[in-house]
């Protein structure tokens, strides 16, 4: 069976190479795909490949809200509530601290890290109602996000359960509050101080 059959993965930064590859394969394994990007041209010809039954556009910034709250919503009317975010969208602008503008920092910066934030902001809530729903199932399909939960399970043992990168993802889906961690921060990389 499909992993992905009767699920609703929004792909978002799908206009590139890498982007174009995970929608097809996604939708290889039976999903309903939201093809989020920022004009429709750029995704016109996939669209048109994958049918409309099978993908829908979403016009997306990453870094705009309101692009993400638009964006859940269109996936919700049309092929159903988000089981899977697939936050693909990045900027790298390629300089040293010198000859990096701040504007440029920050357009790095909300892309990628307040994107996806903003990003999985607006998809919990979908996902939850999702998880919620009398024909979800109990045990995920390899390699997806953890379930939502509220149960008092510690910490601890969901850590082993989960890849370290859906734990962070967890946490954020948890009606309970977390605790930052008290960990000593990692040292700088030696390219980090480049001028």
């Amino acid at each position: 069976m499909p992993r992905f059959t009767d699920k609703t993965v929004i792909i978002i930064g799908a206009a590139g190479a890498l982007g174009v590859g995970m929608v097809r394969r996604i939708a290889a394994e039976d999903a309903r795909v939201v093809i989020g990007a920022r004009q429709r041209e750029q995704v016109a010809d996939l669209l048109d490949e994958l049918g409309a039954d099978r993908a829908v556009f979403a016009r997306l910034d990453a870094t705009g809200e309101q692009h993400w709250t638009a964006a859940v919503a269109t996936a919700e009317a049309a092929v159903g509530p988000v089981s899977v975010l697939v936050n693909n969208a990045a900027r790298a602008i390629v300089g040293t601290t010198m000859s990096l503008t701040p504007d440029d920092f920050r357009e790095v910066i909300d892309t990628n890290l307040v994107g996806t934030h903003l990003g999985t902001r607006a998809a919990v809530p979908s996902m939850r109602r999702r998880a919620a729903a009398p024909s979800s199932t109990s045990t995920p399909p390899p390699g997806s996000a953890p379930p939502v939960s509220s149960s008092s399970a510690s910490t601890t043992s969901r850590s082993r359960a989960w890849p370290t990168s859906t734990r962070s993802a967890a946490s954020c889906c948890s009606s309970r509050r977390t605790t930052r961690s008290t960990r000593p921060a990692r040292s700088s990389s030696p390219t980090a101080a480049t001028y």
